[in-house]
């Protein structure tokens, strides 16, 4: 084996270990997050809330998240896109959506929901 093979190899070897090390950290650093926050009129937290993120370049569904005991969810690793929408729902009260979310490499955009009784949107 000459010296411009050991060369090669070392340069293949190392390029493949800076892709298995590094390349899950820069990745993270390009892509975003939605937290969402989720609450009754009171400013309660609603646990086991269904969060549904879509692109409204996209037909399916592209994450979902259920909300913890604090009415928080986090959707992360989000590709940087002017275009998602946000479905809250959970039974018994009204869904809510949030159109033309803005996500950027980076940053994490919070989202709070206020949801209602669906009982309480229906006339008497």
């Amino acid at each position: 084996m000459n010296t411009a093979d050991t060369v090669r190899r070392v340069s293949i070897a190392s390029s493949i270990l800076f892709c298995i090390g590094i390349g899950p950290l820069a990745w993270s650093a390009q892509s975003g997050s939605i937290r969402v926050q989720v609450l009754d009129r009171d400013g309660k937290p609603i646990k086991d809330a269904q969060i549904t993120l879509y692109r409204e370049s996209k037909e399916a569904a592209v994450g979902a998240a259920q909300t913890g005991d604090d009415g928080m969810a986090q959707l992360e690793n989000l590709e940087p896109a002017l275009d998602y929408k946000v479905k809250v729902a959970k039974p018994d009260y009204a869904p809510v959506v949030y159109r033309e979310i803005q996500v950027y490499a980076g940053k994490r955009v919070s989202l709070p929901f206020t949801l209602r009784r669906a009982s309480e949107l229906v006339d008497h």
